[in-house]
């Protein structure tokens, strides 16, 4: 008897060693809080930097999951929140004052986005997405603002922002440049700031897919989306 128990308690620890390995942000993560970064003290030369707000918004989640690469098992809500958490930690490094509209796995309606970003009164807005089409073949990153004839100063500076992250991640990656473009999206029009929202690569194309599969290659957009907010934030002081 005990000879058909070691095998069968081999394969039973296995197995439970392999769950352990999964990558919590390729399946559904667990609804725990992080607190947002805490900077000791900000270094003199980072004191203007302190009285800019930068607002992130990592897109979709609870209910709403967006899209996924359901060969590769990537979900859009927990890449955009894994990265929006990555920029947050790299900005607050920097001397910026960060907010998120949500840093768990809970569903936020946009409105809500919108009006947490004036609550907070946020220098910019900066929604995280990761992209999907029909068309297998389409990869790279693009980067939307809102075109608004009303508020030509807030268009101005939307595509100056959207420009300086879009050069930086097309610099830092393998990834086509699919341009800064116009789009009537909600956290985008309605918000009173400079806003944009950043497609990072495509779920649905294979090599994007493979690419995201890698935390370094993750860490490296974070990096390249916090790197442009900050050339941009530099420029205007």
């Amino acid at each position: 008897m005990i000879k058909y128990l070691v095998p069968a308690l081999l394969l039973l620890t296995g197995c439970a060693a392999h769950r352990h390995e999964v990558n919590p942000y390729l399946v559904e993560p667990s609804s725990t809080y992080l607190p947002p970064p805490k900077v000791a003290s900000v270094p003199s030369h980072y004191e203007s930097k302190a009285a800019i707000t930068v607002f992130l918004d990592p897109g979709h989640g609870g209910q709403d999951k967006g899209t996924s690469s359901k060969a590769k098992r990537l979900v859009e809500k927990n890449l955009n929140l894994e990265t929006a958490r990555r920029v947050e930690r790299l900005l607050a490094q920097k001397g910026y004052r960060i907010f998120m509209s949500r840093r768990k796995d809970i569903f936020v309606p946009l409105l809500d986005r919108v009006q947490m970003a004036a609550k907070r009164q946020a220098s910019l807005f900066v929604s995280i997405h990761y992209n999907f089409t029909k068309n297998t073949c389409i990869s790279g990153t693009e980067i939307f603002y809102f075109h608004d004839p009303k508020q030509q100063s807030r268009e101005k500076q939307s595509r100056l922002l959207a420009s300086s992250i879009l050069k930086k991640l097309t610099a830092t990656l393998p990834t086509p440049s699919r341009g800064v473009k116009s789009g009537n999206l909600c956290v985008i029009r309605e918000t009173s700031m400079p806003a944009v929202l950043v497609e990072a690569a495509f779920l649905s194309n294979p090599n994007d897919a493979q690419l995201l599969l890698d935390a370094s290659y993750r860490n490296k957009i974070a990096q390249a989306i916090a790197e442009g907010i900050d050339e941009f934030c530099r420029s205007k002081t």
